[in-house]
C-alpha cells in the first residue's frame, strides 16, 4: 500500500503540473492575441494586399486571384487599387459621403455620393480586427510566416456571420501585429475555392495628401454620376426569378442566388473634359436577387417568409410581409406579387419564418417541397 501512495504522489503532481503549463501556455497565448488588438485599435492607418480567389467562369474546375491593393485611415476613408483593371483606383469616404473612382488608362475620373452613409457603412477590414473577441480566438499553433515567427489563431466572429465564416489571423511574434488574415465563407462558397486572403500587412503608413483630397490629376474626364438605390421592385423582380427558376413554385427557404438578371447602379449625370482615349463605359451592374438583399437591409424590419408551398401567381396567398422603414403599418406581398398595406391586426394567420436579410447572402438555395402545404 506504502508503495501505491508514493506513486500516486509523483502521477498527481505531474497532472497538476501539466495543467499549470496547459494554463500558463492558453494565458500567454490570450495575452498574445489582446496585446495585438489593443495595437490594432491604436492604428491610425493600414495598408494590405487582398488577394480573391474565386472559381473561373470559363471554367468553373479552375479559379482564378484577383489581386488588390488596399489602404485604410481610421475612421473612415479607403482606397482600393485594382491592377488587373488598369490600376484603377477607387477611394470612399463614408464620413462624407463621397467616391472617386480613377483610371489611370482612359484618364477618366468618376465622382459619386455613397447614399445612406456613415448608417451604412461598411466595415473594412481594420474594423473588423477591432472587433475580434479575444474569448473567440482559439491558439490554432506557431508558424513560420515569410522568415517571421507567428501564432495562427482560429476567430469565430460576431453576428451576423457568427457560425459561417472559418477566419484565421496571423500574430507577428516581434511587432505584436497581424500580419497575414484569411476568411472563407462557407454557406455562400458552395466551392471551397472560394476565398479572400490578406498579406503584406503595413501599419500606420502615410498616404498621399492628394488621394485624402480626392484630387483629380489634371487632364482627367470628370463623369459625375448618380447611384441608383435599390427599391421595392427589385425585391417583387428577384422573387418572380426564383418561382420561375423552380416552375413556378417558391422556395421552402427564402433565397436568391437563382435570381441573375442585371440591372444597373448608377447613372451618368454629367461630365466635364474630353478623356484622351476612347470613353469606357464605367455603368456597373448587379443581380436583382443581391439588389433584393439590399433593400430589404435598408428598407424595412421585422421580415416574415412564408413562401413554402406557395406557387406564383396563387391568389390570396401571401409569401412575405415586413414593417417598412418608420412606419407603423405593413407591407404584404402575395404570390401574385401585389402589395398592400395592412395594420399589425390584420397581418396574415399563416406559418411563416422570420428573416434576418443580413444572413440572406450565406443561404444556400432550398428546393421546394415536392408537397404542398395548405
Amino acid at each position: 500500500m506504502q508503495t501505491l501512495k508514493r506513486t500516486a504522489i509523483p502521477t498527481a503532481l505531474a497532472a497538476t503540473l501539466i495543467l499549470v503549463i496547459f494554463f500558463l501556455t492558453s494565458l500567454s497565448s490570450r495575452s498574445t492575441l489582446a496585446q495585438a488588438l489593443d495595437k490594432v485599435k491604436e492604428a491610425k492607418s493600414l495598408r494590405y494586399k487582398q488577394l480573391i480567389t474565386i472559381p473561373n467562369p470559363s471554367d468553373p474546375q479552375k479559379t482564378i486571384t484577383l489581386e488588390n491593393i488596399c489602404t485604410i485611415v481610421s475612421p473612415s476613408w479607403t482606397c482600393t487599387e485594382m491592377p488587373y483593371m488598369g490600376d484603377t483606383t477607387t477611394i470612399n469616404d463614408y464620413a462624407t459621403g463621397k467616391s472617386l473612382t480613377l483610371v489611370p488608362q482612359d484618364k477618366i475620373a468618376v465622382r459619386m455620393n455613397l447614399p445612406n452613409v456613415p448608417n451604412e457603412k461598411q466595415k473594412d477590414l481594420l474594423e473588423q480586427l477591432r472587433n475580434v473577441d479575444v474569448k473567440n480566438a482559439k491558439l490554432l499553433g506557431e508558424e513560420l510566416l515569410d522568415g517571421r515567427k507567428t501564432k495562427k489563431y482560429q476567430i469565430t466572429p460576431k453576428e451576423p456571420f457568427a457560425a459561417k465564416l472559418d477566419q484565421k489571423v496571423w500574430i507577428d511574434d516581434e511587432t505584436h501585429l497581424p500580419v497575414r488574415m484569411e476568411m472563407k465563407m462557407d454557406a455562400v462558397a458552395k466551392d471551397p475555392k472560394m476565398h479572400n486572403v490578406f498579406t503584406d500587412f503595413q501599419w500606420n503608413v502615410q498616404v498621399d495628401q492628394a488621394l485624402l483630397n480626392f484630387e483629380i490629376p489634371e487632364g482627367y474626364q470628370v463623369l459625375d454620376r448618380r447611384v441608383i438605390l435599390p427599391v421595392l421592385q427589385d425585391l417583387l423582380t428577384a422573387l418572380k426569378e426564383t418561382a420561375e427558376f423552380y416552375k413556378g413554385k417558391f422556395p421552402d427557404e427564402l433565397s436568391f442566388d437563382k435570381s441573375s438578371s442585371y440591372v444597373r447602379l448608377n447613372e451618368i449625370t454629367g461630365k466635364t473634359g474630353t478623356p484622351a482615349t476612347k470613353t469606357v463605359d464605367l455603368s456597373t451592374y448587379s443581380t436583382t436577387g443581391i439588389r433584393a438583399i439590399q433593400f430589404m437591409n435598408a428598407g424595412g424590419t421585422d421580415w416574415h417568409y412564408a413562401g413554402k408551398g406557395a406557387s406564383l401567381n396563387d391568389k390570396d396567398r401571401p409569401i412575405l410581409w415586413y414593417r417598412p422603414k418608420d412606419k407603423e403599418t405593413y407591407r404584404v406581398i402575395d404570390a401574385t406579387l401585389n402589395v398592400k398595406e395592412v395594420t399589425p391586426a390584420d397581418l396574415p394567420k399563416i406559418g411563416a419564418v422570420k428573416i434576418d436579410p443580413a444572413k440572406l447572402m450565406l443561404m444556400p438555395a432550398t428546393q421546394p417541397s415536392t408537397t404542398s402545404q395548405p
